[in-house]
């Protein structure tokens, strides 16, 4: 398989496709969704998604958080559940009033987790999907710096690089998924790695 970068979001976010070249500004840690492989703007069909609100330290789901994409709201209940009805579509996240990084959503079965109360910690997670069918694509191999994972039958991922002193980051490192049957895909964080953000990812197939 060849190695491609199909899109860049760091601060200034700009990626390469059939419409010519797509830029635009971010908060630093919230990439925006420019330039990705996807599949497209949210369906008019409705379809009904779900996940939980998750302790980053305990793994424990916790409620009465608030979570957001494309306008649609849904509050977490006592145990971090939450449901919302929304297009499939890209969307850009809010959770508890902040961005929270890039989503893509879909079917039914899309994992609508979201991890919360960070603090300082730096955190990647999401699901990696086809960017044509949008099934989630188990076995890939996720990387970020020097820390690696593999996707469940899910599509999900999560690395954690740890929580330094005083809200720092990590340094410049790369962000890479390769998978079988599947185009590599990675970026250069050129700018450092920081806070906790959901970043779904769509690789195109190989042939």
């Amino acid at each position: 398989m060849g190695s491609t970068a199909r899109f860049m979001f760091v601060w200034v976010c700009c990626g390469v496709g059939a419409a010519g070249v797509a830029c635009s500004t971010g908060t630093p840690g919230v990439p925006s969704t420019a330039g990705r492989a996807v599949r497209g703007g949210a369906t008019a069909a409705p379809i009904r998604i779900g996940g939980r609100t998750i302790d980053w330290h305990s793994g424990a789901g916790i409620g009465g958080i608030t979570v957001e994409l494309g306008g649609v709201r849904a509050l977490s209940d006592a145990t971090g559940l939450y449901t919302l009805t929304l297009g499939a579509g890209p969307y850009d996240p809010i959770v508890a009033g902040l961005s929270s990084g890039a989503s893509h959503v879909w079917g039914p079965a899309y994992r609508g987790d979201f991890l919360v109360d960070a603090g300082t910690c730096v955190s990647r997670y999401g699901t990696v999907a086809s960017a044509r069918t949008g099934v989630p694509i188990a076995g890939a191999t996720v990387s970020l710096g020097g820390a690696k994972t593999t996707t469940g039958a899910d599509g999900w991922y999560r690395i954690d690089l740890g929580c330094p002193a005083g809200g720092g980051g990590f340094n410049p490192s790369s962000f890479s998924v390769a998978a079988p049957g599947y185009v590599d895909w990675s970026e250069l964080e050129t700018r450092g790695v920081f806070s906790t953000v959901r970043i779904d990812l769509e690789l195109l197939p190989g042939d």
